[in-house]
């Protein structure tokens, strides 16, 4: 099963080097693992956002920016397997290659240019941020993100375009890695997954100014493959243009995920699942917004806006009427919906 749902909440770069007429390509690719520390482990990295600096006044701030994400970095390695450390190490320096380039900023200069402040905090600041939640346990796997980074220029005023516009596009995708060989994840799921990844960035360039794509998993075991895909494309104004799309992948089927793999066909599940999800809004962080809902609002959440755990299905989180009515993510037990479900559909971590 797989779905796509519109929502206008806010979200959350292997280096080649070649020329076309007109054109100036650089994709500076990054396998950026980022982790946290463990449960248990006496020293943890927690990013402060009071301890960033609201400005950056010269090139000797940046650089101090730079060494913290290396101080970070080299205390959560020695939680990473040696494949991941190694893999972590070398990614780190291309975060600082794609952050010079698309900042314009290199070490050793005297001062920083107009746009490199912003464009270096924005950049370092939500890095460091992501840092302690990079690493998480789906089961009884841990998962690692890394980043991959481009940046296409143009010489030129982009075909005429947008005089404001920058002379470049720019494109961010978080992608997931269970640390684990071989991996738990099937090599079907794996390339199911990235052909939906290929799908949302590949108008990148020609559909906004800039593209994010994250994808967290949420299921890792014999039965079952899942994962949440944020995406977030600025194309000009006040907004991104922000969607959710969730994956879901039978392992033993070697395909998507069918509502016919989890719920008895003859019997309302739509109706139920809709029901148990309005009493855990109504009981939660939700409840405000979801009294104003309507049920044909939430309908398509129900139908194609969940996704797979170990422990039940997860709707995801949305917003309601507008951008400041957020709907939380709700996870629904499997023990609520053993009414509506086939034998043998729940499947644990293995």
């Amino acid at each position: 099963m797989q779905g796509q749902v519109d929502f206008r909440s806010g979200v959350r770069r292997n280096r080649r080097l070649w020329s076309l007429p007109g054109w100036r390509w650089v994709w500076l690719a990054a396998v950026a693992v980022l982790t946290m520390a463990a449960i248990g482990r006496q020293e943890s990295v927690r990013a402060d956002a009071s301890s960033l600096p609201i400005g950056l006044k010269n090139p000797a701030e940046a650089e101090a920016l730079r060494e913290r994400i290396d101080h970070d970095a080299a205390a959560i390695a020695k939680e990473l397997s040696p494949g991941g450390r190694k893999a972590y190490l070398a990614s780190i320096q291309r975060l600082h290659a794609y952050a010079s380039a698309h900042c314009g900023f290199y070490t050793g200069q005297k001062a920083l240019e107009t746009g490199e402040d912003v464009c270096l905090l924005n950049i370092y600041g939500n890095f460091i941020s992501t840092i302690p939640d990079s690493v998480y346990r789906v089961g009884r796997w841990r998962v690692y993100e890394t980043g991959v980074y481009g940046i296409e220029w143009a010489d030129d005023s982009l075909l005429d375009e947008d005089p404001d516009r920058p002379f470049w596009w720019d494109l961010q995708v978080i992608w997931p890695r269970v640390d684990a060989e071989p991996s738990p994840v099937s090599s079907a799921a794996q390339r199911a997954l990235v052909v939906r990844m290929r799908e949302r960035i590949s108008s990148w360039a020609t559909g906004g100014w800039s593209s994010n794509v994250s994808v967290r998993l949420t299921a890792i075991n014999s039965c079952y493959v899942s994962a949440v895909m944020e995406e977030s494309n600025y194309t000009g104004g006040a907004h991104p243009n922000e969607q959710e799309n969730v994956f879901n992948w039978n392992q033993v089927a070697r395909r998507q995920l069918q509502h016919g793999d989890l719920f008895a066909t003859g019997r309302d599940w739509h109706a139920g699942l809709l029901q148990v999800y309005r009493r855990h809004l109504a009981a939660g962080r939700g409840a405000g917004v979801a009294a104003l809902i309507s049920d044909d609002d939430l309908i398509p959440w129900v139908d194609h806006g969940w996704v797979v755990t170990d422990n039940g299905v997860r709707i995801i989180g949305h917003e309601g009427r507008t951008r400041n009515e957020i709907l939380p993510d709700e996870d629904i037990p499997w023990s609520e919906l053993g009414e509506w479900l086939l034998p043998g559909a729940v499947c644990g971590s293995q």
